[in-house]
């Protein structure tokens, strides 16, 4: 194949997706795995904090000097098995046992900031649980509302990633930073937006959340939105001046994600939300020199390339990438869509045998890739297989042919 360079089957943003799924399915869990009761294991008085009445917890606790016990296999405090519990007392026990440090704030700080075996206090139990009375009690007593623990977890972000509205509006209440990042540097905005918390993304807003906000590759709650196909979202951001000429660390904006999950209606918000500008937005290139219509083509997404060439116009049809692939390539190498290929090859300028910066053409990118169909599909609508990538003076097909790909 000569000089001919395949582009990799994936990005940066789609493993920092990967990634960002994995991370939050761990937290789910951790927690899970920290707040299952293990009543064969436990103690009376651990038992009795976890499920008995407030009445059989306060003889157990007159008294009691140490209260820094806890059980030996995830490190839970009494006042972790507390809010793990699920007693309508529970909110009262926090109090009673609260109580018991009388004026000894050093000894009720180390309560409040313990942290369970897999790195959670009991804030954060009282909020993944919804326990909203429990989560107030703890809060008045002076747990910190932004203590994040081991796993970089605010608690505003947990309340957001559960979908809890009235704890997150709690928790702002008492002052939660709507700024503060959590483990894969998401805002607690990026939250809402990636878990599809449409209410809460707009009482975030409304509670004074940046809709332009920063994570930690640039990446924005509108690129999250976009690419999720959350179109109620999206309008939601636009409505605060989200701004979709934004891009992350690759590039790519708004526009990007949407045309590669090919969600039409949000391609349409946000075009027309720029005005006249919007073909300069369609016309934008990541680090890969891809503009939005490149990256219909490698997810063959033909609604989305039919919506975007009207914004656009058929300049963009020739258009490479640092690849050397037009949007016609894009579309054989990931081999997706046949019948975005034939709609592609009956565009005017658009030629099967165009040749990119290295030589390659449409046919070189479906034979290396693999895709049958769509080698047939070319050399039947006029590919010709004598061309070479740049510096080759052998044919493409015995190439091909000999490496197995067909």
């Amino acid at each position: 194949m000569g000089n001919y360079k395949s582009r990799p089957p994936s990005s940066c943003a789609d493993e920092l997706k990967k990634k960002i799924s994995e991370g939050y399915a761990v937290v789910r869990s951790r927690l899970n795995d920290d707040v299952k009761p293990r009543f064969d294991t436990w103690n009376m008085l651990q038992n009795i904090c976890f499920q008995g009445t407030l009445k059989m917890l306060e003889e157990p606790l007159k008294g009691l000097k140490i209260l820094d016990e806890r059980t030996e296999d995830h490190q839970l405090s009494l006042l972790h098995l507390i809010c793990a519990g699920h007693s309508e007392q529970q909110p009262e026990k926090v109090e009673l046992l609260l109580e018991v440090c009388g004026d000894n704030e050093m000894k009720k700080e180390s309560l409040l900031k313990h942290l369970s075996k897999n790195g959670f206090s009991a804030l954060h139990f009282a909020v993944y649980k919804a326990e909203t009375e429990t989560v107030e009690k703890l809060l008045a007593a002076g747990a910190d509302v932004d203590f994040a623990g081991r796993n970089k977890l605010p608690p505003l972000h947990l309340a957001v990633m559960c979908g809890n509205a009235e704890l997150v509006e709690k928790l702002i209440d008492r002052g939660a930073s709507l700024q503060a990042a959590d483990f894969v540097n998401f805002t607690p905005l990026h939250c809402a937006t990636y878990f599809a918390h449409e209410k809460i993304v707009r009482l975030l807003m409304k509670r004074g959340a940046d809709p332009n906000a920063s994570g930690g590759v640039r990446d924005r709650p509108l690129h999250l939105a976009s690419s999720k196909g959350q179109i109620s979202i999206v309008s939601a951001l636009l409505e605060a001046d989200a701004d979709p000429t934004l891009a992350d660390d690759e590039g790519n904006t708004s526009l990007h994600f949407a045309a590669k999950t090919g969600h039409v209606g949000i391609i349409d918000l946000l075009l027309l939300k720029i005005g006249a500008g919007h073909q300069e937005l369609a016309l934008k290139t990541n680090v890969y020199g891809d503009t939005p219509l490149h990256t219909a083509c490698y997810a063959g997404r033909l609604d989305a390339v039919k919506r975007l060439l009207t914004f656009a116009g058929s300049n963009t049809l020739n258009m490479e990438n640092v690849f050397s692939e037009t949007p016609l390539h894009a579309a054989c190498t990931n081999g997706r869509n046949l019948e975005l290929v034939a709609f592609l090859l009956k565009q005017p300028g658009v030629d099967a045998n165009f040749q990119g910066q290295d030589g390659h053409t449409a046919l070189h990118s479906a034979c290396y890739h693999g895709h049958l169909r769509f080698v047939q599909f070319l050399l039947d609508n006029g590919a010709d297989q004598s061309l070479t990538a740049r510096a080759v003076d052998y044919p493409l097909l015995p190439t091909a042919t000999s490496s197995g790909k067909l």
